[in-house]
């Protein structure tokens, strides 16, 4: 049950929610293409890039796994994000491996029900960040490290120092695992006084072999870091909270700061940033983390304790310096408490939670009995994998920084020019090619998709009888790109939804869709203005969300030049207003004057609910007098007026 629901919560809308692909993960799939296209050819160890530079330096492991995902499955979101829900789901085997080393098979089990149901791993499970491999490769060292203290064979005590080179090819946070280290020795070391010197445990030998095997590994990295540090660690100096760029002159304070933040980060409020975490969530609920406090008491309790075996002191104490030596991470660095940077504490906090619960167990098995008390862990279990599934799945995706952190909308733009680019050729504007990585991954090795700056210089479009969809930037002259269009074909635009960055700011449209195909037919015409401009028979179609009215227009002649704006109203059966819009074809692009004799445009419309709209009336008007312009519509052609109306189907 255990594994059946961990897998669930980690595969499930995997590649569909996140909605967007935000840019660090799209990164990790340009590195991928990048290596399939150029490193593939000649797979020799010195194509293997120990560090990729790109987006402020990241670890290889997570995107050498992003390439072989990428490899089977294309550039999709969800090859993207496999790799991250695969070792997910492995963490909750060496969360099982470590509890049943330390404590015990049910303890193990304990500790694997609540890595599988917590929401922290949940969420790095299906975001492809790097920083989630790292906690699991860590869960690895400490679970073969404590079966090799068990057995003392010396192929264990091997691939225990094969992990510990390994978690540093992983995330940034590994950094702090020397500062782990030193304190797990210096607490044995204050455990252990009194007791018979290291020469004499049976652990030397195979330690050697540990020391090898870790070498071997971490060595690599290492002539990294003595070579090209400012590789390496720029990145942690960039987001240091020493830096004067974050604390801003109050380094006291901004400390200060950060450490309420991370002390509250487990029960009390979490990162407050959407790309990782339901905002202010903090690490467990209610529920859940009344146990962690309790696990926390407990473990003090056993460092304590002179009457515990030595062992178990032991391990206790290298458990809370998990949590001394990798809080720290974020504890001095901007946006505490941030989950990614802080991602090593969460093995032990895990580990702290399920101790809890055991702890209550067994009092309650004691005074009660061990089948009633059994309740207690599947309920605590049960509760927490609720909570999670309904934050990550109900509440995460309604909460309106998600689509933001996520970048919904660049990618949004890029499935659309990939679904049409199946059908028609595509125009990319290559502001949104270079601004936007993840346009750059989703729309790699696309053949019918050309990049164009400034104005596109378009093929003879005569000979094409498919559409041609173009993706451009409103915010500049457009009438370049639309003269290019040959005279006769019909255009179309689209705004895409409203988009802002991460930082605060007024959201906009990010890019126009431009639709541009040769005329289907021919439709009658259903009034004119000035004689220059022909408004064929509206095409109104009802929705369950409300009214959608494609408008084509078209130019008789050269039109006069004036500003001129069109507007259309919807109104109830007594004649009440109900709703209008007002503006210029195209979302403002295409004014009414620039437009060339033959044009031809199809506005859409979307009006939401208005069930009981009857009747429309559209018309013309001056946009600098709001004066309007005199119609005929061509059922009474012997009246000119100043609207036309059209009764709604």
């Amino acid at each position: 049950m255990v594994i059946v629901g961990g897998v669930g919560l980690r595969f499930a809308r995997l590649g569909q929610f996140p909605v967007g692909v935000y840019q660090d993960e799209a990164y990790n799939g340009l590195d991928a293409v990048q290596w399939l296209r150029e490193g593939a050819q000649s797979p020799r160890l010195g194509n293997l890039p120990l560090y990729f530079t790109a987006n402020n330096g990241r670890e290889p492991l997570h995107i050498y796994a992003v390439t072989a995902s990428v490899a089977i499955f294309g550039n999709t979101a969800f090859a993207l994000r496999f790799p991250s829900a695969l070792i997910s789901v492995i963490g909750i085997f060496a969360m099982f491996a470590f509890g049943w080393a330390w404590r015990g098979r049910w303890f193990g089990l304990l500790c694997a029900a609540v890595w599988a149901s917590t929401f922290w791993s949940v969420a790095l499970a299906h975001i492809s960040f790097r920083a989630g491999w790292f906690p699991v490769i860590l869960t690895l060292t400490g679970a073969v490290s404590l079966w090799a203290v068990r057995t003392n064979k010396q192929g264990l005590w091997v691939l225990c120092g094969a992990f510990f080179g390994l978690s540093f090819y992983t995330y940034s946070a590994a950094q702090m695992t020397p500062f782990f280290f030193v304190l797990g020795v210096a607490i044995s070391w204050g455990l252990l006084a009194g007791e018979r010197p290291f020469n004499k445990y049976p652990f030397r030998k195979p330690m050697i072999g540990w020391v090898c095997a870790a070498s071997v590994v971490l060595l690599p990295m290492l002539w990294l870091a003595l070579t090209h540090p400012e590789t390496l660690f720029s990145r942690a100096g960039q987001v240091s909270v020493f830096s004067e760029s974050i604390h801003k002159g109050d380094l006291p304070g901004t400390l200060l700061k950060n450490l309420f933040a991370v002390l509250g980060l487990f029960n009390i409020a979490g990162d407050r940033i959407a790309r990782h975490n339901l905002p202010y969530r903090p690490v467990f609920d209610l529920l859940s983390g009344i146990f962690f406090i309790i696990g926390v008491m407990r473990l003090v309790r056993m460092v304590q304790d002179r009457k515990q075996p030595r062992t178990e002191r032991i391990l206790a104490g290298w458990l809370g310096c998990a949590l001394l030596a990798y809080l720290p991470a974020t504890l001095f660095a901007e946006d505490a408490p941030h989950f990614l940077r802080g991602v090593g504490v969460l093995p032990a906090t895990v580990i702290l939670c399920a101790l809890g619960i055991q702890f209550v167990y067994q009092l309650l098995a004691w005074r009660v009995s061990p089948a009633y008390a059994l309740l207690l862990p599947i309920g605590v279990i049960g509760i927490m994998a609720g909570s999670t599934t309904y934050d990550y799945f109900v509440r995460y995706p309604k909460h309106p920084d998600t689509d933001i952190f996520f970048q919904r909308v660049p990618t949004e733009l890029a499935q659309q020019a990939l679904q049409a680019s199946k059908q028609q050729p595509v125009m990319l504007d290559r502001r949104f090619w270079d601004s936007f990585a993840t346009v750059r991954y989703l729309l790699a090795n696309q053949p019918n998709i050309q990049v164009y700056t400034g104005t596109p210089n378009f093929p003879a479009m005569q000979a094409h009888s498919a559409d041609w969809r173009i993706f451009a930037w409103q915010y500049e002259d457009l009438l370049s790109l639309y003269h290019q269009i040959p005279v006769g074909w019909v255009l179309s635009a689209q705004p895409s939804t409203l988009y802002r960055g991460d930082f605060p700011e007024t959201p906009y449209p990010l890019y126009l869709q431009i639709t541009a195909y040769p005329p289907q037919g021919h439709a009658p015409v259903f009034a004119i203005w000035q004689d220059t401009f022909a408004l064929s028979a509206p095409v109104v179609t009802r929705t369950q969300t409300g009214l959608q009215i494609s408008l084509q227009w078209q130019c008789l002649q050269p039109p006069p030049a004036e500003p001129l704006s069109y507007f259309l109203h919807l109104l109830d059966a007594q004649g009440n207003l109900l709703a209008q819009q007002d503006g210029v074809p195209l979302n403002s692009t295409y004014p009414f004057q620039y437009w060339r004799e033959g044009e031809k445009i199809n506005q859409i419309h979307t009006f939401s609910g208005l069930s009981n709209a009857v009747t429309m009336r559209i018309g013309l008007y001056n946009s600098t007098s709001l004066e309007r312009v005199s119609v005929i519509q061509m059922q009474t052609p012997t009246v000119v007026s100043d609207q036309a109306l059209y009764v709604l189907p």
